[in-house]
């Protein structure tokens, strides 16, 4: 999946349904241009197939320099407890 809404990975819930689904998520910065966004695929596209081809699970955010784990920021907020 290419994607750019990093709030979906920011929801530990989502992110831990994506794992389970073993599926390789890589993250497009949210506020670039298309010109921006075409050059990050050309640069990571043999990164990106190498991680599919090894079925490598995991988020990527997709930089100039290749592909690198996301990690979601921590906020400090504790969850709210469910009723």
């Amino acid at each position: 999946m290419i994607g750019s809404d990093l709030k979906i990975f920011e929801r530990p819930a989502e992110l831990l349904a994506y794992r389970q689904a073993k599926v390789s998520v890589f993250l497009l910065p949210g506020q670039s241009r298309v010109d921006q966004r075409l050059a990050l695929l050309e640069t990571c596209l043999a990164d990106m197939c190498v991680a599919c081809i090894r079925k490598e699970v995991g988020v990527w955010r997709l930089t100039l320099h290749g592909i690198k784990p996301y990690e979601p920021p921590r906020t400090g907020r504790r969850a709210r407890p469910r009723r």
